[in-house]
């Protein structure tokens, strides 16, 4: 398991008194971004990143739209994006199917961070009937809006059409201010190693993704969301196309989305 360092810390040695550069601009670019620098890039770079991603990618679709509209394929994430991460190295990076998806929530950032303080997930995950965290840290300066990171760790069972896996994975979390002063949040996922069924036939063999939460420009109870995951799986029974699965991973994004809200929506009561 890769040590979480503090990514202020890991930045201070990589920069360095070095210029910083441009924050990314292509869409693919920053998905990989997000998940290579979630520990590395201070606030300010990254937030530039964010903005560019708003910029050139979230403002120029109906985030409330067809999901046709607003998924999009990006770049294959190799052992040199891990960025502190851990994958299976034993898998060949080529064969993920890799999948990304925006959307637009109804709800601010700030409730969506504390909505990752409850220990069970499931309620949160449609495709997930059993999603239990736990916390290798102290959560109070989480909860208190006092500190920028969270770390987790997960028991998953995942379920759909194409598979039932029961897996574990971590999934941290930062938060920072942009330079206009709006909220922003973004979230790292990986799996360590291959994830076997019940059968032990059926695998999940790599799993990574970064989510990103982005305080809308003109509402600020609102979030715009994206989420890009990398997968690969074995499933010698059905042998789906990638299509199949692609499809598949963008309708789960886009239920986790919408189940995000319901669950905000039943916690406030309405």
């Amino acid at each position: 398991m890769p040590t979480r360092l503090p990514y202020l810390l890991l930045a201070s040695l990589a920069i360095g008194c070095q210029p910083a550069p441009d924050a990314p601009t292509e869409l693919g670019d920053l998905t990989l971004f997000f998940f290579s620098e979630f520990e590395t890039a201070d606030d300010a770079y990254y937030g530039d990143a964010l903005l560019n991603l708003e910029a050139g990618v979230l403002s120029t679709v109906d985030l409330a739209g067809e999901r046709a509209d607003r998924k999009w394929i990006q770049p294959t994430l190799y052992e040199e994006h891990w960025g502190g991460a851990a994958g299976p190295a034993e898998i060949d990076p080529d064969v993920q199917v890799p999948i990304t998806v925006a959307g637009l929530s109804t709800w601010p950032v700030s409730t969506h961070a504390m909505a990752t303080l409850q220990p069970d997930q499931a309620p949160l995950e449609p495709s997930a009937p059993e999603h239990d965290r736990t916390y290798p840290n102290d959560t109070t300066c989480w909860s208190e809006e006092t500190c920028t990171r969270l770390d987790t760790d997960n028991v998953v069972k995942k379920a759909n059409i194409l598979y039932d896996i029961t897996y574990e994975t971590e999934k941290d979390y930062r938060r920072l201010t942009l330079s206009d002063g709006r909220q922003a949040m973004v979230a790292r996922t990986w799996n360590d190693s291959v994830a076997l069924g019940d059968e032990g036939v059926n695998s999940i063999d790599q799993n990574y993704a970064t989510e990103v939460f982005i305080e809308s420009p003109t509402d600020s109870g609102q979030t715009q969301r994206m989420m890009a995951i990398w997968t690969s799986t074995t499933l010698p029974a059905s042998n789906p196309s990638d299509e199949l699965v692609r499809g598949t991973i963008s309708v789960g994004i886009d239920g986790l989305f919408r189940r995000h809200d319901e669950f905000h929506a039943e916690q406030a009561g309405n």
